[in-house]
């Protein structure tokens, strides 16, 4: 199994932008046959080190992840938005066994 998560800095961190990535984010559930889960929210403890939003995305393997990266839905509708929205990202993909 392969875990990818990205965590976002936004230009502008209101509500309204936000609430519109979580729900960009989350469509991919049904959007992108390659993820097997999808969670984002964001963050609620303000420190001076914390992003805005984390996204942690769950795939079957790294040539899922490769094709999750390609495709359509994630570089036409989900990419725009996160973008438009944010300044920077940072993310980490890394390999586990299912329990």
């Amino acid at each position: 199994m392969v875990k990818h998560i990205v965590c976002y800095k936004f230009k502008d961190n209101s509500r309204e932008n936000l609430d519109r990535a979580t729900a960009a984010l989350l469509s991919m559930r049904f959007n992108v046959p390659q993820v097997l889960s999808v969670e984002a929210g964001a963050d609620f403890a303000g420190s001076a080190r914390s992003y805005d939003l984390a996204l942690a995305v769950t795939l079957k393997s790294r040539e899922d992840l490769e094709e999750y990266q390609k495709n359509e839905f994630h570089c036409k509708e989900v990419k725009p938005v996160m973008h438009e929205l944010t300044e920077k990202s940072v993310s980490v993909d890394f390999e586990f066994d299912q329990a």
